[in-house]
């Protein structure tokens, strides 16, 4: 027996359709977002429900049936009799006298221009893509709206990550310790880059085969047959000051030994500036002249590359530790937009007996080299997805210049 058609579940739909505004394209040409709509009557005998979708001056009503609502909630529009309601677009952003607090919500004052654009483009993400309400940010005690960032209720449902891997691969980490990750942050900040390492080595750790193509494409086939293992947020003791690797992949070669990826990740977050006693981490038994060009503390603890110095570092004493992951490759995986990440990495290299050892791949690059290797459906749709969230920047360029509240 199916459940009686009321004005709770026509809402219920209605808002399905529309999760985030609606925009109204009247009949007699004029056109609106709407920022609040509901049924306000019905059903009547014939099964149809009252609309109202409201605007300034003036709402607007309209009549709709089941099979409208329906409809919408696959399509993201519905044909009324003298409107068309649709999911809002970019374009539609002029009709807002407030864009940015009525829809967008708030971006940062203080961003370089580098992350202004990225916090723009994930401010999109949520807006169009996801259709969710903006959160607070940057902090779990902040009380400003930001556009990056997504509320309570779509952040519990896992909407900062592009797959149920990825989504899984987190809640699996969390499983394990929550030491090393911020739960908080992590699923609902878009523009952070730890829900980017989950959003591509959570999907590869649930997918090795793809995780295979890709280290094999990355440093060859003579030196990559499979790909064993890929963890996220992987925490060690191996130095002792609280370093972790991003990512940490484990494969085999193909005479049967093993090798290993430190992975670093970055987004638009800049490395580390710290200080720190460099010359204790130059005696330590994992620093090697046959790993490092030099010992000079200055040149190592340089604060352009000092955080990839501990990592190279931490990927060694890794390596002592536990000798069964093998020699170990150091990634750094960035953004092809990222003004200064692989020159960073390039001046690091340089200190180094075999740069190699270190290297340096933008995402771009890494869909690239998936895109070769993938057939299912769902992995299609999650590298398209991937590729629109970091790196399609002209999908958000209507957002770009649009004009500031009055």
């Amino acid at each position: 027996m199916t459940d009686p058609w009321t004005g709770q579940h026509a809402d219920r739909q209605l808002h399905d359709a529309f999760p985030w505004r609606a925009a109204v394209d009247t009949a007699d040409g004029g056109s609106f977002v709407s920022l609040r709509f509901g049924v306000v009557e019905g059903p009547e005998p014939d099964g149809r429900v009252l609309l109202r979708f409201e605007r300034d001056p003036g709402d607007t009503l309209q009549w709709a049936t089941q099979d409208d609502l329906l409809a919408a909630s696959e399509t993201g529009k519905m044909t009324l009799e003298s409107a068309v309601i649709r999911q809002p677009e970019p374009g539609d952003l002029t009709l807002l006298a407030r864009p940015w607090h009525d829809f967008l919500g708030q971006q940062s004052g203080s961003d370089d221009p580098w992350t202004a654009r990225m916090r723009l483009h994930q401010t999109w993400w949520r807006a169009f893509r996801l259709r969710v309400s903006p959160g607070v940010g940057p902090n779990k005690g902040s009380t400003v709206i930001r556009g990056n960032m997504l509320d309570d209720e779509a952040a519990a449902a896992g909407r900062n990550f592009l797959t149920p891997e990825a989504h899984r691969a987190f809640t699996e980490r969390l499983a394990l310790t929550r030491v090393g990750v911020s739960e908080w942050r992590t699923s609902r900040n878009l523009l952070a880059s730890q829900p980017m390492a989950f959003n591509l080595f959570g999907h590869l750790r649930h997918r090795l085969d793809l995780a295979s193509a890709f280290m094999a494409g990355l440093l060859g086939d003579d030196e990559v047959d499979h790909v064993a293992s890929v963890e996220v947020e992987r925490n060690s003791s191996a130095l002792g000051d609280g370093t972790a690797f991003d990512a940490f992949a484990t494969y085999v070669r193909p005479d049967g030994t093993s090798g290993c990826i430190a992975i670093e990740t970055k987004l638009t977050e800049p490395f580390s500036q710290q200080t720190y006693d460099w010359p204790t981490y130059i005696a330590h038994e994992a620093f090697t002249r046959d790993v490092w060009a030099t010992d000079d503390p200055a040149l190592l603890g340089d604060l352009r590359w000092s955080q990839l110095f501990r990592n190279h570092l931490l990927a060694q004493s890794e390596s002592r530790v536990l000798p069964e992951v093998g020699e170990p490759i150091v990634l750094v995986v960035h953004h092809p937009g990222d003004p200064k990440c692989a020159e960073v990495v390039d001046g690091y290299r340089a200190l180094l007996t075999d740069p190699d050892a270190v290297q340096a791949v933008d995402i771009a690059a890494i869909a690239d080299a998936l895109t070769g290797q993938i057939e299912a459906a769902a992995d299609v749709q999650w590298l398209q997805d991937f590729r629109d969230r970091y790196l399609n920047l002209n999908l958000s360029q209507d957002l770009v210049g649009l004009h500031a509240d009055h």
